[in-house]
């Protein structure tokens, strides 16, 4: 019986990638498998597309395999000249008995990027076979190579479904019909929460005992690197770092800080991350409820920026309407820095009771629960110490640890062929 898997971690080209949760966690997962040890059991290989990618990856126990590029289709192949040909006879001969056929090619640009998508499929599926590779691991849910080699596909979340009605949300059909794809060979998919393994049975038909939960971990580079001091004009302030779109709620921040100037407890708004097209409208609220000088955008920061705005952050404030996992409220709390995030089942099954949770469309709520923290000492240093107690065991290394047992589970089935071949 075999009892050594030779495991795949696919790594899709990162170059043009922007700072987000994804790109942490790809950076994480691949370093844990850059400090795994052939002694210790399987055979781990990184796929890769981008040399830039893995230049930090050195592991002897640890083989790279790069996927070959290939070259777009600039050209019909032979089989689809023909059938054109033959489309354009039967046309040609519909005129001929006076019928008008509304004939028109089909041949267009989807059409070659789907010949092209099969090569690429093909050239994967090969490497696969040479390699001897048993199991791919899949981390990012719109890319999945080929499903006609046994693979684990990790899940961040169903907004298609939970949020589809929402601007901005990639609610298309083309996306859904990824997830279903995606969904349709898996031999385990990975979420990081109960909710999570409940959206994924409800929204893909996925059988509950091939779902494994797996909790989200803390970023080590974040823990350890160097932290860099705010401008100090911004304190007191709250801290927000997301994407700047619209299932991310920035807007009840700002209402909820306006209510609180009113208190009397006039503090600072602070957001990082990526700006999908949003922060305009932001800007425009906050000039709106004027407040717009306690309203500030810093864009996508550095690690040690990043660190630095947790530290002095009188609270992370996590307002998203999408869950179920999030990166930020365990990163805050991991760093010691109270968290308030909105009571979405994801948040409630992700945090346990180690936040304050509020309704992210009621502005109220929010201000209540933040002037309640600055008002509370006692409640205070309990969040603290309970996020840092919660966030311990929350490590990369205990993440892979988990995701390489569930690869195991493949062993008992793998001893059933010596080698893939077509039926």
């Amino acid at each position: 019986m075999k009892k050594v898997l030779n495991i795949g971690f696919y790594l899709p080209n990162l170059s043009n990638s922007k700072k987000s949760g994804s790109l942490s966690f790809f950076n994480f997962i691949t370093k844990e498998f850059s400090t795994y040890k052939a002694k210790e059991g399987h055979n781990l290989f990184i796929i890769y597309e981008n040399l830039n990618d893995i230049e930090n990856i050195k592991s002897r126990g640890l083989q790279l395999l790069e996927l070959p590029c290939t070259k777009p289709s600039q050209h019909l192949t032979c089989s689809q000249k023909i059938r054109f040909r033959i489309g354009s006879w039967i046309s040609k001969l519909a005129k001929y008995f006076y019928v008008t056929l509304n004939i028109s090619p089909t041949i267009n640009k989807d059409s070659i990027d789907q010949v092209d998508g099969i090569k690429n499929q093909k050239i994967i599926e090969e490497l696969l076979d040479n390699h001897g590779i048993d199991l791919m691991i899949y981390a990012n849910q719109f890319e999945i190579p080929t499903s006609k080699r046994p693979y684990i596909w990790i899940l961040w979340d169903m907004g298609c479904k939970t949020m589809n009605f929402f601007h901005q949300m990639e609610q298309s059909h083309e996306i859904q019909e990824k997830l279903k794809f995606a969904a349709h060979n898996a031999f385990r998919i990975i979420t990081g929460s109960r909710e999570g393994a409940f959206e994924i049975n409800k929204y893909l038909n996925f059988p509950k005992e091939r779902i494994r939960t797996i909790s989200f971990p803390v970023a080590r580079d974040l823990l350890s690197c160097e932290s860099t001091q705010p401008n100090q004009e911004l304190v007191p302030y709250l801290f927000y770092p997301a994407l700047l779109t619209p299932f991310k709620n920035h807007a009840v921040i700002l209402e909820a800080l306006r209510l609180l100037h009113d208190r009397k407890q006039p503090l600072h708004f602070v957001m990082t991350g990526v700006n999908k097209g949003n922060l305009e409208h932001i800007i425009d609220l906050a000039k709106e409820l004027e407040i717009e000088n306690f309203v500030h955008y810093l864009g996508s920061v550095s690690l040690e920026e990043l660190k630095g705005l947790y530290l002095n952050a009188e609270a992370l404030v996590f307002p998203s309407l999408l869950g179920p996992n999030n990166l930020p409220p365990i990163e805050a709390m991991a760093l010691g820095v109270p968290c308030i995030a909105s009571n979405i089942n994801g948040h409630l099954d992700q945090l346990e009771d180690n936040a304050l949770f509020f309704d992210p469309l009621n502005p109220n709520s929010l201000a209540d629960r933040v002037e309640k923290l600055l008002n509370d000492s006692t409640l205070r240093i309990k969040l603290i110490k309970k996020g840092k107690d919660f966030t311990n065991n929350l490590t990369p290394k205990n993440y892979f640890e988990e995701l390489l047992l569930c690869a195991e589970e493949f062993l008992p089935y793998r001893k059933n062929w010596s080698k893939f071949r077509s039926f």
